[in-house]
């Protein structure tokens, strides 16, 4: 018996020792976990505020669609024809008064886009134009031939080349290069790698039509709504555009810049250009056509 008791004097003694050591240490526990919750609390609250703020202050655009993919310039044609006509009419003086110039691989559009006439048909009789939506307006509005023109509205920097060779059939002397937008739009690559892929389409072209100038186009700007609603973001074309100005020399191709052009104020794509955020309005596609033209002399 008395060595029972003293088993159990010391289990006592062991279980007195580990309540000191909780009642010793408790409150610096409760304390820790305390602050751990606060801080996850507060951090969940912080960041839907900004989520919040950021949903709120974006400014409501009129005749702009709700949907997040990039559309098809048939689907937008009822807005941008709505939004042509109540543009207030510019002439072509107004919006070519700036000088153009080119820099080795560069040509650099100046001036602020409007509505003017088409003037530079000619000029694109042995041209074949490559790319998305944007190019599929130059056929859609008439201003060029569907011979001309090689597009597709969901066409990515991966799916063109399935339409390389539609290209080289036309036996062009210049082809003309407008990708990168529907890249951005799927919101999983960055601005470099969109660039390092529209190079590839440059060099897949250069294989296929060796004697043909290509001349690569930068992305023009989305609305700050438009980004708001997709997933695209203005600051990734910006760095595409960067990307494609840097690597003109050594991919051996022009340029060109224009995309300032059709930016407002805060650097986001003039609401007057287009009617759902993306496309242009039939009208704002002679300042484009003409200054790409420029560029081939």
């Amino acid at each position: 018996m008395p060595k029972n008791t003293g088993d159990e004097t010391k289990s006592e003694i062991k279980l007195n020792r580990k309540m000191r050591m909780w009642n010793k240490y408790r409150n610096y526990f409760i304390t820790g976990v305390v602050i751990v919750i606060v801080l996850i609390v507060l951090a969940i609250i912080f960041k839907g505020c900004s989520g919040k703020k950021k949903n709120d202050t974006k400014p409501t655009v009129t005749q702009q669609t709700t949907q997040a993919d990039v559309t098809s310039n048939e689907s937008t044609n009822e807005t941008t024809t709505q939004a042509t006509t109540a543009a207030p009419a510019q002439t072509q003086s107004q919006t070519t008064q700036a000088a153009q110039g080119s820099s080795g691989n560069v040509y650099k559009v100046e001036g602020t886009a409007g509505q003017e006439d088409f003037t530079a048909k000619d000029s694109y009789a042995d041209t074949v134009v490559l790319g998305d939506f944007i190019a599929g307006g130059m056929s859609y509005y008439g201003y060029l031939s569907d011979s001309q023109v090689v597009s597709d509205d969901n066409m990515t920097t991966r799916k063109a080349a399935d339409y390389i060779d539609s290209v080289a059939s036309a036996n062009p002397k210049k082809v003309v290069i407008m990708l990168g937008l529907n890249d951005a739009n799927y919101g999983t690559m960055s601005g470099e790698a969109i660039g390092d892929n529209i190079s590839e389409v440059v060099s897949s072209v250069k294989s296929k039509c060796p004697s043909a100038k290509i001349y690569v186009v930068s992305v023009l700007p989305v609305t700050y709504a438009f980004e708001g609603r997709s997933s695209v973001e203005q600051s990734v074309l910006d760095t595409i555009n960067t990307q494609l100005e840097s690597k003109a020399a050594s991919m051996n191709v022009t340029y060109i810049d224009i995309a300032n052009s059709y930016k407002d104020e805060s650097g986001y794509l003039k609401g007057d250009c287009t009617g759902n955020g993306c496309n242009l309005n039939s009208g704002y596609y002679p300042f484009l056509l003409n200054n790409i033209a420029k560029a081939f002399k």
